[in-house]
């Protein structure tokens, strides 16, 4: 068996192999430029080959930028480490200039010129030119460029149609990034001999603060380098050689090819299974620091409008991420906590282990995966529309999470309720779906009470009752199991970032849900950090609150852990799963399935990405210095955890042959009532899962003041306004005839 929804695994795992799928083709599909690998690579021009440099007063012939034996004895020469032409008034590419041109170029000297004349002469033997198939120039510029090559205009940017001696770059631009420009289409214009490259840099204005061109040229046998196959599924994203931004997202081309189970797949194959546009950008926020960037991708249309395609065998929808393995050179810490969340019975964000080229560079491994969203195949709840304001329709289709978010707070809100202990710290929840822009003041007044009354019911003296309490507003069964992922991983961040959470509508259960599980690239391992640094396999995740942050994490699972009737249904369901999908055979197998499933791209990856035995995290032993080794720590860390947690969780049975388990129902078919917020001000919400009859409120000396009557209605907003401050007795009658009672308190 294999994991196929995860990464492309190969064994009791879900996320191995993708399903077979129809190939797609977006309408009037441009090629994608390939990629390529170091291997054969012929460097023509390095980035500190010595340049002769003029930056002119008026102009000059044309023949500078075509000629080899135009007369440049009475230019500047660039010459040695680093390499850079430019100039910097204040800091950043000071590291970058060999020569300073700012005296010409600056407004601060005599008459100054945007422009900046380069030539770099290199020279080709007869085998070099005959061997030459890809010609890749790699320019770093601000604010723009034009290079000829022999006389042939081959690559610009930010540059006029029509290029003067001082011209201006029509708009500016940072260099922190290299362009890579595809210009095998010009390999003919190259002799053997002598050939020249030249560049003329343009700078913005004369008073911008600073200037710089660097370039490289470099040359390849085949386009994809040594790089013939690959048994993992081949991702190609083009972007013409652009840098891809961390946001807004920008265009590109996307093929993947992946020819299915026990199938090599070829990065230059004219078969494809996806091969259309795409939008792109970085996404994460520490992961985008390491060097092998994550990435978030949008499939798109002719017309630049989503585009709902399938993809390596997941349903179709529009919006994917790729997850890079820089933090994980196990390439399993994600994929393996996704399939065994959704193995438990939860959705779980699909995922396959691939190989990718971004823009003719390879990039190593990465895990392709759903972006959690709302989706009859993602997270199936109902689709909360701007109209849903009122009654049941409002009651469902919300996804939100405890993560980072934005400075002003308009993507979030705060919970009156702060962690257990610290009353200095406080925790935010962000709003995911629908999207804060596009979420009614209803919608979010809404959202906000549930949570609100979920939280007062949990924290209040009777939370454990079962009329009462916290189990009028939760799906214990995904709590528990979203618990013992996060545990049995002991991953730092399962509490306090990417936690996702979703409520369905009254009429579909109504209750709050843990998950789907998100990120654990800092999971299955010891972090020198809190109770993460044992190295026993101890310690609990829920109890550690750590130093007060940004982001804190509600403290549900301490108050639900004090709760004697669920933690003997933690244990219990525990228990179940360690009889089937956490028993160590199965784990085993899947570890396995994944190492040998990635036994030949990991050497491309580690010849990427060299970092095996390096620590690309802040863990408490010295790195691995073999994959097999970083797999053999990954196996042994596991089974000390499950030791730990096996004494831990049988701590929690008085009787291990006896009581519910997470999935049996409790008590489903009584009359379940709800009431928030509470305390309350303008109006209150009631909700119950049988039809509602009539409200009635009391006063505290038991006179009738209010009754509002329903038909076929199982929740309701009710307005207070016309109530003075106070404390009220509610009874909520069913339509059955069944009864129930509570207590409110009326602000002013």
């Amino acid at each position: 068996m294999v994991f196929r929804y995860l990464l492309a695994i190969a064994v009791p795992l879900s996320f191995l192999f993708p399903h077979a799928q129809a190939n797609f083709t977006s309408p009037e599909t441009a090629p994608v430029v390939p990629a390529i690998s170091s291997d054969d690579e012929i460097s023509l021009i390095p980035e500190n080959a010595t340049k002769h440099v003029f930056i002119p007063t008026e102009a000059i012939s044309s023949n500078w930028h075509s000629l080899i034996t135009f007369d440049n004895s009475h230019w500047r020469l660039c010459e040695g480490v680093p390499g850079g032409v430019g100039y910097e008034k204040s800091s950043g590419y000071d590291h970058m200039i060999s020569l300073d041109v700012g005296d010409e170029m600056h407004a601060d000297g005599n008459k100054p010129n945007s422009s900046c004349f380069i030539r770099i002469p290199f020279t080709l033997t007869v085998d070099e030119l005959d061997r030459i198939r890809f010609l890749l120039l790699e320019m770093r510029f601000d604010d723009g460029f034009v290079a000829w090559l022999n006389g042939t205009r081959v690559a610009e940017k930010n540059a006029p149609d029509s290029v003067l001696w001082n011209s201006r770059a029509t708009a500016d631009n940072e260099a922190g990034e290299e362009y890579l420009f595809n210009i095998s289409e010009n390999i003919d214009v190259l002799v053997a001999g002598e050939n020249l490259l030249a560049v003329q840099g343009l700078n913005w204005y004369s008073r911008s603060s600073d200037f710089l061109i660097t370039a490289e040229l470099n040359a390849r046998e085949s386009i994809f380098g040594n790089f013939k196959s690959a048994n993992l599924p081949i991702i190609v994203i083009d972007n013409l050689g652009e840098p891809i931004p961390d946001e807004p997202k920008v265009n590109a081309r996307m093929k993947i090819i992946d020819n299915g189970p026990q199938m090599q797949n070829h990065p230059a194959s004219r078969i494809s299974s996806f091969d259309g546009d795409i939008a792109v950008e970085i996404r994460g926020t520490f992961s985008s620091k390491f060097p092998q960037k994550p990435y978030g991708i949008e499939t798109r249309d002719y017309f630049g409008e989503n585009l709902n395609v399938p993809l390596l065998g997941m349903p179709k929808e529009n919006d994917w991420v790729l997850i890079s393995s820089y933090n994980d050179k196990s390439f399993l810490r994600n994929i393996l906590a996704l399939d065994l969340f959704r193995r438990m019975g939860h959705y779980s964000p699909r995922a396959v282990l691939c190989e990718v080229f971004v823009n003719w560079e390879y990039q190593g491994i990465y895990v392709f995966a759903e972006k959690i969203k709302r989706d009859k195949n993602r997270v199936d709840i109902a689709k909360l529309k701007p109209e849903d304001t009122s009654g049941k329709s409002l009651t469902g289709g919300y996804i939100f999470k405890v993560d980072y978010y934005k400075s002003s707070g308009s993507d979030s809100w705060i919970s009156p309720y702060s962690p257990l202990g610290h009353p200095e710290q406080k925790v935010r929840f962000v709003y995911h779906y629908p999207k804060p822009d596009d979420m009614t003041l209803e919608q979010k007044s809404y959202i906000q009470s549930f949570v609100s009354a979920a939280e007062t019911a949990l924290y209040s003296d009777v939370f454990a009752d079962s009329l009462y309490g916290y189990r009028n507003f939760i799906d214990v069964a995904s709590f528990i199991d979203y618990f013992i992922i996060s545990e049995l991983s002991r991953n730092p961040d399962a509490y306090r970032k990417s936690r996702y959470f979703y409520k369905e509508k009254d009429s579909d259960g109504g209750l709050l849900h843990a998950g789907p599980v998100w990120d654990f690239d800092w999971a299955w391992k010891n972090i020198d950090t809190g109770i993460f640094s044992a190295t026993d396999g101890s310690g609990w995740v829920y109890q550690y609150i750590g130093k007060n942050r940004k982001i804190n994490s509600p403290a549900w699972y301490v108050r639900l852990m004090q709760d004697s009737t669920f933690t003997e249904q933690l244990a219990n369901r525990y228990f179940e799963l360690r009889a089937s999908l956490l028993n160590w055979a199965h784990l085993n197998s899947s570890i396995d399935s994944v190492k040998s499933y990635v036994q030949i791209a990991k050497g491309r990856h580690f010849v990427k990405w060299p970092i095996v035995a390096e620590n690309a995290a802040p863990e408490v032993e010295p790195p691995s210095k073999s994959y097999d080794e970083e797999i053999g720590r990954l196996k042994s860390w596991i089974g000390l955890r499950l030791n730990w947690l096996d004494m831990q969780f049988a701590a929690m049975r008085p009787d291990p042959s006896t009581g519910i388990t997470s999935k049996q129902p409790i008590n489903s078919s009584r009359f379940t009532t709800r009431l928030f917020p509470n305390p309350a001000s303008n109006f209150v919400y009631v909700e119950s899962n049988k039809t509602l009859a009539r409200l009635d409120f009391y006063n505290v000396l038991g006179r009738h003041v209010h009754k509002a009557q329903f038909s076929n209605s199982y929740s309701q907003k009710i307005a207070l306004d016309h109530l003075s401050a106070g404390i009220y007795f509610i009874k909520m009658t069913a339509e059955s005839g069944e009864v129930s009672r509570h207590k409110i308190t009326i602000l002013n």
